[in-house]
């Protein structure tokens, strides 16, 4: 049995895993299984030569202006979207002499394998791994773990990074009492940015255990794939970076995270003031971060640009009608795109859940 696969089921109760096989499990609801898809970067089959890349779209993440990027459902067609449930662990890439990588080489020899087993393609998730090193998964696994635990925590979940920070952290995490109440009315509480772009396919979702602690945190969250690699990560990125003969400011000396997290296998820990998100066996290992490391000023600031991206993710899922509607003078579709952006971002949270709705 696959103790980290043993582990996500018990994070996320839609998961289905019986331990017969280590590079396979399903979902019993086809909006998580797209979750997990688009946070991973996997594949979406549609026939032997045709797929769906999801890595495709994990840049909209940490793009300046998400109204650039459409969402999901507005890519694709629906059909090849609502059905997806079986996650098959399997190498798509290839590296040739030249160190040229190509991410979904092997696509159709994977593709014509599950075909000829009875798979409907439709329903499957291609989770491009390193087969020989699967049984510890890689690093956008231990992001999504991490993220599982913040979600039911009432945190959101995005890889955008507020200015301020040095480097690129992982994950970054966030709540705010004061947008409760407006995502409420779009059935959110804790979730993964990219959940916004679902509920047009899916409808409200159902939310996650609401937390009594109430008030505002940020925090930053750097995933490893190996054990060997979590000290590391501790001592010289979320705490500080780079090497010990070229120290950089860690992400933590930002100001801007109240907590900092690392996420990787086999490390339940007790011994570090940071907290960490792991396993014990087949058990979710979660250790608290003991410290508060925000300065309040510098936070407030990181706090309101990641409330401004809430705001932006929301706006990605509004009808061209309503969209237009708050446009000014600009006549290039990138000076209307960066005026909506300006609009948005100064209207209240309430109204702008309000246009959403009204599409």
């Amino acid at each position: 049995m696959n103790p980290y696969l043993a582990m996500l089921s018990k994070l996320n109760n839609t998961v289905i895993y019986n331990g017969a096989r280590d590079d396979f499990f399903e979902f019993s609801d086809p909006r998580e299984a797209l979750i997990f898809a688009q946070f991973t970067g996997s594949v979406l089959p549609v026939s032997r030569e045709k797929l769906i890349d999801l890595g495709d779209t994990a840049f909209a993440e940490r793009t300046a202006n998400p109204l650039t990027v459409p969402p999901i459902w507005d890519l694709y067609d629906a059909e090849y979207l609502k059905r997806r449930k079986y996650v098959k662990m399997v190498q798509l890439y290839h590296v040739d002499r030249y160190g040229y990588y190509d991410r979904t080489a092997h696509y159709p020899y994977w593709a014509y394998e599950f075909e000829k087993q009875g798979y409907d393609l439709n329903e499957l998730i291609f989770y491009n791994i390193d087969l020989a090193y699967s049984r510890q998964m890689d690093e956008s696994f231990w992001e999504y773990i991490a993220g599982l635990h913040l979600r039911r925590m009432g945190f959101l979940i995005t890889r955008f990074c507020p200015s301020g920070v040095e480097g690129q952290p992982d994950l970054i995490a966030f709540k705010d009492p004061s947008t409760a109440d407006a995502l409420k009315q779009i059935g959110v509480k804790g979730c993964f940015l990219v959940e916004l772009d679902l509920i047009r396919l899916f409808g409200p979702a159902t939310p996650q255990r609401d937390y009594e602690d109430r008030g505002a945190y940020t925090l930053v969250v750097e995933a490893e794939s190996a054990t060997s690699k979590m000290y590391n990560a501790i001592a010289w990125q979320v705490k500080r970076r780079g090497q010990p003969s070229a120290p950089k400011p860690g992400y933590l000396e930002s100001g801007c995270f109240d907590f900092g997290y690392v996420a990787g296998p086999d490390f339940a820990r007790e011994d570090y003031d940071v907290g960490i998100i792991s396993n014990k066996g087949g058990e979710p290992f979660i250790k608290r971060c003991d410290i508060t490391f925000s300065s309040p000023n510098v936070k407030t600031d990181a706090l309101s640009e990641l409330n401004a991206l809430l705001k932006l993710w929301i706006a990605r899922n509004i009808g061209v009608e309503e969209a237009i509607g708050l446009r000014r003078e600009s006549h290039t579709i990138g000076g209307m795109l960066e005026e909506l952006k300006q609009e948005i971002v100064q209207k209240d949270l309430h109204d702008v859940v309000k246009l959403f709705k009204q599409t």
